[in-house]
C-alpha cells in the first residue's frame, strides 16, 4: 500500500504539473520536461542582430530591425522540441518556420 502512496505523490507533485513558458518558442511545457537555457549550445545564435523585424501594419511601413535576443524576456528554461532541434542541428530550420509561421511538423 505505501508503495501506491509514494508512486500517486510523485506523479502529481507539483513538478508534473507545473508548466512555464520556453524561453525560445514560448510553448507551455511542464518544467520536468524541461532544460536551463544556459545548458544548450550554441544559444547565441538567437541573440544575433539582423534576423528580426517589426511588425508593419501597412506596406508603406519602413522595415525595421528589433534588436536584442529572440528569446523570452523571463524564461529561462528550454522545451524539449528545441532541446531535439539543437543537438540534432536543425535549428536553421526551425528558425526559417519560426519567422514565417509555418506549423511544427513532429
Amino acid at each position: 500500500m505505501s508503495e501506491y502512496c509514494i508512486r500517486f505523490c510523485a506523479d502529481t507533485s507539483p513538478d508534473v504539473f507545473e508548466k512555464t513558458g520556453c524561453a525560445v518558442c514560448g510553448k507551455l511545457t511542464p518544467i520536468c520536461t524541461m532544460e536551463e537555457l544556459s545548458e544548450v549550445e550554441n544559444v547565441s545564435l538567437l541573440k544575433a542582430d539582423g534576423v528580426t523585424r517589426k511588425a508593419r501594419s501597412k506596406d508603406s511601413d519602413p522595415v525595421k530591425e528589433l534588436r536584442g535576443p529572440i528569446l523570452a524576456p523571463a524564461c529561462n528554461k528550454v522545451c524539449l522540441y528545441v532541446q531535439i532541434l539543437w543537438t540534432r542541428k536543425k535549428y536553421q530550420l526551425w528558425l526559417l518556420q519560426m519567422v514565417f509561421g509555418l506549423e511544427r511538423s513532429r
